[in-house]
């Protein structure tokens, strides 16, 4: 029997709609078209926010968006050429709380800072796919 996360069901019993949202936001991604997720960029960077935010990604780019009040935000970049990819993991209980216990976990490397990117596994696959892409 094969080991399946107990959020994962849950969050497919829950909200039954995320697993389509999720193959629907990757496919227009891979269409070329700019997609927009939840997620978090979490670290010691001025890209970094200590909170959950939106994702905006495209082609060669990332940005957060980590505007708390809903309101309009300009997106920074995220300096992908930068970033190296250490693992890819489950939130863990010593993560923030900003993680969602759904999300999957990029734990990377800028210089000596550790930075924690953070989003829904098949919107993790996106920003995986971009950060691989750069090195």
């Amino acid at each position: 029997m094969r080991d399946v996360p107990i959020s994962g069901v849950l969050g497919r019993l829950l909200w039954p709609g995320a697993h389509w949202h999720t193959k629907r936001t990757r496919r227009s991604f891979e269409a070329g078209r700019p997609v927009v997720f939840a997620g978090a960029v979490l670290g010691d960077r001025p890209y970094c926010a200590p909170w959950a935010g939106l994702l905006h990604a495209r082609a060669g780019e990332l940005r957060t968006c980590p505007d708390r009040a809903g309101a309009p935000a300009e997106p920074h970049p995220l300096p992908l050429e930068r970033l190296e990819l250490v693992l890819v993991r489950a939130r863990l209980r010593s993560d923030p709380q900003a993680i969602a216990g759904h999300w999957r976990v990029a734990e990377c490397r800028d210089g000596r800072a550790r930075v924690l990117v953070a989003a829904a596994p098949g919107h993790l696959e996106i920003v995986l796919g971009l950060l691989r892409a750069q090195q």
